[in-house]
């Protein structure tokens, strides 16, 4: 039965954790539920845990996107973040801004699976030094004007920036 599973949850994410301590707060009150703030590269790095079953989930999710703070929207003004928590010290501002036009390529080729990102990294690189990018829609319209439209449904900045998020 489903009373005698103990669930452990790890998110990198100081929100998500909140949120789960005020709406679960029963299932951590009778031990079924352990709340963990971390990467998920520190499961080998946890105490006396053996699991039968592991299920991550590595994306964002729609309290991410949808909150223009975070930094994570190419549909909403935000400022160029995209960290999960304030204990991570390179923000995507820092990327875009500051990496080289060859790291910037190989960041979108690598994490984002883009093809061919040179003709965007260059633009970036080129508007850059006119005035440093400080928000997720600057980026997003860059990106737009520069690749545009080839898939109808997929904003052109998706892969850029999961890229960026990785």
């Amino acid at each position: 039965t489903f009373n005698s599973v103990r669930v452990v949850a790890m998110d990198r994410d100081a929100e998500a954790i909140k949120y789960g301590k005020e709406n679960f707060s029963e299932f951590i009150k009778d031990g079924r539920l352990v709340l963990i703030r971390g990467n998920f590269a520190d499961l080998s790095k946890l105490d006396d845990q053996s699991f039968d079953d592991i299920l991550l989930d590595l994306g964002v999710c729609s309290p991410e996107l949808d909150d223009p703070a975070r930094g994570f929207s190419f549909y909403q003004e935000g400022p160029l973040d995209m960290r999960m928590g304030n204990d991570q010290t390179l923000s995507a501002v820092d990327v875009v801004n500051e990496w080289s036009e060859k790291e910037l390529s190989d960041l979108f080729y690598q994490l984002g699976e883009i093809k061919f990102p040179n003709k965007v990294v260059r633009a970036i690189v080129h508007d850059r030094k006119k005035q440093k990018f400080s928000t997720t829609r600057e980026l997003a319209e860059l990106i737009v004007r520069v690749s545009g439209w080839r898939q109808k449904g997929k904003h052109p900045a998706t892969q850029y920036f999961l890229a960026l998020r990785l």
